[in-house]
C-alpha cells in the first residue's frame, strides 16, 4: 500500500475496508483483501474521528475544520449529508441515530 503523506489523524474499521483519515489529505477507503485505497471521499479535508452511525452503512466523520460529514459505505463517493459543529471537532460519539461532537 502506498504511505500516506503525513501523519494518521483517525482509522475506522467497516466490512472489508478500513477508512482512513490522513492529515489534509481527505479520507481514504481502502480494501482490506488488497490492501489498495479504492476511493477517496470526502477530499481534501483532515478528518478528525469517523464513526459508525445508525447501521452497519453510515458513517460520519468529522473534520479539524467544524464539518460532520455523512456516508453510505455502499455508495462511499457520495456524501449524504453535512452539517457544520462551529469549532474544530476532538471527537464524535454515535448513539442510535444521534451524534455527538466534542468540539
Amino acid at each position: 500500500m502506498d504511505p500516506f503523506k503525513g501523519a494518521i489523524n483517525c482509522l475506522c474499521l467497516a466490512d472489508n475496508y478500513v477508512i482512513v483519515g490522513p492529515q489534509g489529505d481527505g479520507v481514504h477507503w481502502v480494501d482490506l483483501n488488497k490492501m489498495k485505497r479504492v476511493f477517496q471521499n470526502p477530499a481534501d479535508i483532515s478528518a478528525s474521528d469517523i464513526v459508525q452511525v445508525h447501521s452497519a452503512n453510515h458513517y460520519a466523520i468529522s473534520n479539524l475544520e467544524g464539518g460532520i460529514y455523512f456516508v453510505d459505505k455502499r455508495s462511499p463517493m457520495a456524501v449524504i449529508g453535512k452539517v457544520e459543529a462551529g469549532n474544530t471537532v476532538h471527537n464524535l460519539v454515535s448513539k442510535g441515530s444521534q451524534v455527538y461532537a466534542a468540539c
